[in-house]
């Protein structure tokens, strides 16, 4: 995209995304909170992780990405 912007001479933003997934892991407890970015949905295990460490985990990792 960068390079057929230079080509054409359009000045719209090109930047690039993160990754379009992210995971938050637990030492030998596994995935614990999954963030899909084409669904734009976290997922979580209640069993390994306390919702209000998620709900915080998912608002840093949003106010991030939009800075």
């Amino acid at each position: 995209m960068l390079v057929y912007s230079l080509f054409e001479g359009d000045t719209t933003d090109t930047g690039l995304d993160g990754p379009t997934r992210t995971r938050w892991r637990m030492a030998g407890a596994g995935t614990a909170l999954d963030y899909r970015g084409i669904n734009k949905i976290y997922h979580y295990e209640p069993q390994q992780l306390d919702v209000r460490v998620a709900y915080a985990q998912a608002v840093l990792h949003a106010w991030e990405r939009v800075l």
